[in-house]
């Protein structure tokens, strides 16, 4: 009687190691299959938010250079003392409306990659200047001659002081958004490869 049952549970053992072999190896297709899912949904991922780092690095680099535009054309038109040899200025008037133009409109269109925290500072540092431009040309066409009338200096010098003093610490604030920008960029690499 003993005969027969080693040939059985060989036989069954047999059955049970390749059962458990198909399903091992149908397992481990599906298992092949998700890491291949995940990993192609990862690369996906890291490649748009790569393309979106660069994208905004390249606008905040655009702001800050119109920014520095604006600055620099405000300073020629509003200095307290111009020297002889430098544009009329209604020429510095004109080249201070089109630069800060072009500010508004490139930062109104592309605000959407900058930080919240920093378009907002952008958004009120844009008014600022709006609202002291036009302060200043007001303050300049309302006499023929082309001088500040004596009531008008102390505002001329806000002007300046806002010009002189406040574009800079606007600057320093996207400068330094840009160098943490930077600084993500340059630490990729190095926790990838696990350095």
């Amino acid at each position: 009687m003993g005969d027969w049952i080693g040939p059985i549970l060989s036989g069954a053992a047999l059955v049970l190691t390749a059962g458990a072999a198909l399903w091992t190896a149908k397992n481990a297709n599906k298992v092949e299959n998700l890491r291949s899912s995940l990993e192609r949904g990862l690369f996906e991922h890291q490649t748009r938010f790569s393309r979106l780092h660069d994208r905004r690095l390249e606008v905040i680099a655009e702001v800050y250079s119109r920014i520095v535009a604006v600055e620099e054309a405000a300073r020629l038109l509003v200095v307290p003392l111009r020297e002889a040899g430098t544009e009329p200025e209604s020429d510095s008037r004109q080249r201070v409306i089109d630069e800060y133009n072009q500010l508004w409109t490139y930062f109104s269109r592309h605000r959407i990659f900058l930080p919240s925290d920093l378009s907002d500072e952008l958004e009120e540092l844009t008014k600022r200047m709006r609202r002291a431009m036009d302060e200043f040309i007001r303050l300049r066409i309302s006499d023929d001659s082309g001088m500040v009338r004596s009531e008008g200096t102390r505002t001329w010098l806000e002007i300046w002081n806002e010009v002189s003093d406040d574009l800079p610490k606007v600057r320093k604030s996207i400068e330094a958004e840009f160098r943490s920008l930077l600084d993500v960029v340059r630490a990729e690499p190095l926790s990838e490869s696990g350095e």
